[in-house]
């Protein structure tokens, strides 16, 4: 796997877990909950980081990704951790991730079937 691959596959993998860790909660709920709030900064973070790492090209070939707001966005959260706007946190994993996870399942190379099969 090609180094944007592989990126791109910490970038899916984040996500996922920010989709796991608010998945049966409201913005109410999220606002009031610091340890699922640290969680989820923690992976927006990291999203943040794999999208500069993908080389320029790729992220020239695949504009419908909006890299450098994702970037933007880890910019903010790293240096201002302190005076993070929650609510704005919630409209990226509420409405933005989701169709980032679209975007990203379009780039993203199917696993192969019965990989496990082969291991006694």
């Amino acid at each position: 796997m090609d180094r944007d691959l592989a990126h791109i596959a910490d970038i899916v993998q984040s996500a996922r877990a920010i989709q796991r860790f608010v998945a049966d909660i409201d913005q109410e709920a999220f606002l009031a909950d610091d340890l699922r709030q640290s969680a989820v900064l923690y992976q927006l973070t990291l999203i943040g980081e794999a999208c500069r790492r993908v080389s320029a090209a790729f992220r020239e070939a695949h504009r419908e990704v909006q890299w450098p707001a994702i970037i933007g966005l880890r910019n903010r959260i790293v240096p201002e951790y302190d005076d993070v706007d929650l609510d704005s946190v919630w409209t990226v994993v509420s409405k933005d991730l989701p169709e980032l996870m679209v975007a990203l399942d379009a780039l993203t190379p199917p696993e192969p079937d019965g990989e496990e099969d082969g291991q006694d």
